[in-house]
C-alpha cells in the first residue's frame, strides 16, 4: 500500500471523514498491510534503475510495519484530526454496490477498488530490497505527519 500526497486510497477514506460521522471499511479490516511512503518508493525505484544487480529481479516493496487495515485508517484519521468510528461493510455487498457505481463519471468506487482494499497488502519477501538497497524507510506515523501535516497546515 503506497500512501502519500495524491494517493487515491487513503485520501478517499480521509474524505469520507469530512462529511460522514463514520468511515466505511470494506470487510473486517483485519487484513495485514505494510504501508510505504511514496517518497521511499521513488527513491528505491531510482536506485534500482541505477543498480545493475537489480536488473531482472523482483523487488517487493512494503513498509517496515505490518498493521491491520483498521489501524492504518484509524491512525490516518487521528493525524488528520478527524477521528471517526469505523463501519464495516461486507465485501460481497460492496462489490455489488461498486458494480453500479463504476458506471458513474469519476466513479467513487469500482469492483477492482473493493478487491484491492479487501486484500492483504503485506510483502512476503523483502530480501532483494534489503540486499540491494539497505533502505531506511519512513515509519507510517512519520509519513502520515509529513503529508497530512502539510495538508492541515501543521
Amino acid at each position: 500500500w503506497v500512501y502519500g500526497p495524491g494517493d487515491r486510497s487513503l485520501n478517499r477514506f480521509l474524505a469520507f471523514a469530512r462529511w460522514l460521522p463514520f468511515v466505511p471499511v470494506i470487510g473486517s479490516g483485519r487484513q495485514p498491510i505494510a504501508p510505504i511512503y511514496i517518497e521511499d518508493v521513488a527513491r528505491i525505484v531510482a536506485q534500482a534503475l541505477a543498480e545493475p544487480a537489480a536488473a531482472n529481479r523482483v523487488i517487493e516493496l512494503g513498509g517496515d510495519e505490518v498493521l491491520p487495515f483498521n489501524e492504518i485508517i484509524r491512525r490516518a484519521l487521528r493525524v488528520a484530526g478527524r477521528p471517526r468510528p469505523l463501519l464495516h461493510t461486507p465485501v460481497s455487498f460492496m462489490k455489488a454496490v461498486a458494480w453500479f457505481l463504476q458506471f458513474l463519471p469519476g466513479p467513487p468506487l469500482t469492483p477492482q477498488a473493493v478487491e484491492f482494499v479487501a486484500t492483504a497488502g503485506a510483502v512476503s519477501d523483502t530480501r532483494a530490497l534489503r540486499e540491494l538497497f539497505h533502505p531506511t524507510l519512513l515509519s507510517y506515523a512519520d509519513g502520515l505527519r509529513r503529508y497530512l501535516g502539510k495538508e492541515s497546515g501543521g
